[in-house]
């Protein structure tokens, strides 16, 4: 499926994996678009795309639903990506090392194989 955000609002499809094409507008979109992926049980990867030099959407202060945390989120190549999600939605520190069993986000798995960076 190759789609606009409708992917977000129940559009209830097989999908193997979710790519958005420049920065996402806020976090409730952000996690129910990527959360569509995998609900056919088979593994499924969530990725952000941004070209390089892009610039992102202006702040809004009307809509702020961790629209000003996705910038530094989203560039940062250290923090586990679960743990900023975690804290904005649940209020709770997760990280990929945490849950048994799942999957390792971008920088998890990047610091497993690297020996010279300190665990997550």
């Amino acid at each position: 499926i190759i789609c606009t955000s409708i992917l977000g609002v129940g559009v209830d499809q097989p999908v193997l994996d979710v790519v958005h094409a420049d920065f996402p507008w806020e976090w409730f979109a952000t996690i129910q678009e990527a959360y569509r992926g995998g609900r056919n049980g088979r593994h499924a990867r969530a990725l952000i795309y941004i070209p390089e030099g892009q610039k992102p959407f202006p702040f809004d202060p009307a809509k702020p639903f961790g629209q000003d945390l996705l910038v530094p989120w989203a560039y940062d190549d250290d923090e586990c990506r679960r743990l900023q999600l975690s804290l904005f939605f649940d209020g709770t520190a997760v990280t990929c090392m945490t849950l048994t069993g799942a999957a390792l986000c971008d920088n998890c798995q990047r610091k497993i194989n690297d020996d010279t960076r300190s665990a997550p």
